[in-house]
C-alpha cells in the first residue's frame, strides 16, 4: 500500500498596496509549515481507491440483492426427479429472477468520492516524489489504519466475486432448464406416442369386428331396396294390367249396349214386347256394370318411388351434417347414391333409426299449431293398427 502526504503551505494573505490613501508595502513569506495529512490509496483494477486516514467519511455503498442462482439451481435438481415435481417447480418459479430485489449496504468507511478532489490529487500525485526526509514534516496521527481498510476491502471483493460467480452460473440454470425440459418433453412424446398407437390397434381390431357387420348391414340394406324395388315394380305391373283389363271391359261393354239397343229397336218394331223388355234389361244390366268399371277407372293411386322416399326422410330427418349429402349430389349432378357413398356418413343412421319422444326434431322450431304430444299419439296408433 502507497502511503502519501500533502504538504499544505500556510501563506498569510497578501494585499497589493498602491492606493493613494493607503499604502502598504508588499507582504512577505513570514511562516512556513510542513505537515503531513495521511492519506491511504488502495489499488483497484486500473485505478487507485483513497481514504481519509484522519477525518474518515462513513460512505454506505448501496447494491442490490438478487434472488440466488445457486438456490435455484439446487430446488432444480431437487424438484426435477419426476415430472409432476419438475411442472410444479416450473409453476412456482415461473418469476423467480424477476421478483423484486432488496437494497442492501456496505460500509467502507474513509473512502473519498469527490471528484474534483479525486482530479486534483490525481495531479498532485503524477508530480509527487517519494521522500524519505522527514526531519522538516509533522504527520497527523491517522485515525484510519490500514488493517479496517483491508478488510472493508476484503468484504468488497467477496461481494464482487459473489456477484461474478452467481451470473456466471446463469447459463448453467438455462442449461439444466432446457436438458430437463427436453428430457420430460421426449417422455410425453414417447407416451404419446405409445397411446397413439394403442388406439389405432384398437381401432384396427374394432375395425376387424365391426366392418363384417357393416358389410352385412350393407348386403342387408341393399337386399332390402331391392326386393321394395321389385315388389314396387310387380305392383305397378299389376296396376297396369287391371286398368288394361278395366280399359277393355269397358270398351267391350259399350259395345254391347249399343247392340242390345239395336236388338231391343228390332224387337219394338217387330212389335215383340217380351223380347224388347228383355234386350233393354240386358242393356240396363251392362249399363250399370260400366258404371262400375268407369267408376273405378276413375280411382287415383298416388304412391312414392322408394329411392326418392329414402332420400325425402334423409334431408327431413337429418341434422346440419346430412348438408354433405347435398354438396356431393350437387357435386354429382343429382346422383344421390354417388352422393352417399362418398360423404363418411351412414344415412341409415337418419332413415331407419328408431327415435324416442324426447328426441328433437328438425322441425321441432316451428310452431305448425299441432302438439308433438299429439303427433307421438298418432304415431303410436299407426303402430299399433300395423
Amino acid at each position: 500500500m502507497e502511503l502519501a502526504s500533502v504538504y499544505a503551505v500556510a501563506e498569510l494573505e497578501r494585499s497589493k498596496g498602491g492606493g493613494i490613501i493607503i499604502k502598504q508595502p508588499e507582504e512577505k513569506l513570514s511562516f512556513i509549515a510542513q505537515i503531513g495529512y495521511p492519506l491511504w490509496l488502495f489499488p483497484n483494477s486500473d485505478t487507485a481507491l483513497i481514504f481519509d486516514a484522519v477525518n474518515p467519511p462513513n460512505f454506505l455503498m448501496s447494491y442490490p440483492e438478487f434472488p440466488s442462482s445457486i438456490a435455484f439451481i439446487e430446488s432444480l435438481e431437487s424438484c426435477s426427479k419426476t415430472k409432476e415435481e419438475y411442472f410444479t417447480f416450473l409453476l412456482d418459479h415461473q418469476s423467480y429472477f424477476q421478483q423484486p430485489t432488496k437494497e442492501k449496504q456496505l460500509s467502507l468507511k474513509g473512502l473519498i468520492i469527490d471528484e474534483d478532489f479525486k482530479k486534483e490529487f490525481t495531479l498532485y500525485r503524477k508530480e509527487a516524489t517519494e521522500t524519505s526526509n522527514m526531519t522538516n514534516l509533522t504527520v497527523l496521527n491517522p485515525i484510519l489504519e490500514e488493517s479496517t481498510i483491508s478488510s472493508m476491502l476484503s468484504e468488497l471483493s467477496k461481494l464482487r466475486l459473489f456477484f461474478k460467480e452467481d451470473a456466471d452460473r446463469l447459463p448453467e440454470c438455462l442449461r439444466l432448464l432446457s436438458k430437463i425440459t427436453s428430457q420430460y418433453t421426449t417422455e410425453l412424446e414417447y407416451a404419446a406416442k405409445a397411446a397413439e398407437d394403442e388406439v389405432n390397434a384398437k381401432i384396427r381390431a374394432n375395425e376387424e369386428l365391426v366392418n363384417p357387420q357393416i358389410a352385412k348391414l350393407n348386403s342387408d340394406y341393399k337386399h332390402r331396396i331391392n326386393e321394395v324395388s321389385r315388389s314396387y315394380n310387380d305392383e305397378i305391373q299389376s296396376l297396369t294390367k287391371h286398368k288394361e283389363k278395366t280399359e277393355k271391359l269397358i270398351e267391350n261393354n259399350e259395345e254391347k249396349i249399343k247392340q242390345y239397343q239395336r236388338q231391343a229397336q228390332s224387337q219394338a218394331i217387330k212389335n215383340h214386347a217380351s223380347y224388347e223388355k228383355r234386350w233393354k234389361e240386358k242393356g240396363n244390366k251392362t249399363n250399370k256394370e260400366l258404371g262400375g268399371l268407369k267408376k273405378e277407372q276413375k280411382i287415383l293411386v298416388t304412391h312414392e318411388i322408394p329411392k326418392w322416399a329414402y332420400v325425402q326422410a334423409l334431408m327431413s330427418r337429418g341434422d346440419r351434417r346430412t348438408s354433405a349429402f347435398l354438396m356431393k349430389a350437387l357435386e354429382f349432378g343429382g346422383n344421390w347414391m354417388s352422393a352417399m357413398r362418398e360423404v363418411p356418413l351412414n344415412p341409415d343412421f337418419y332413415v331407419y333409426r328408431q327415435r324416442s319422444r324426447e328426441e328433437l326434431f328438425p322441425w321441432d322450431f316451428i310452431d305448425h299449431g299441432v302438439a308433438k304430444d299429439s303427433l307421438w299419439h298418432d304415431y303410436q296408433r299407426a303402430l299399433q293398427e300395423d
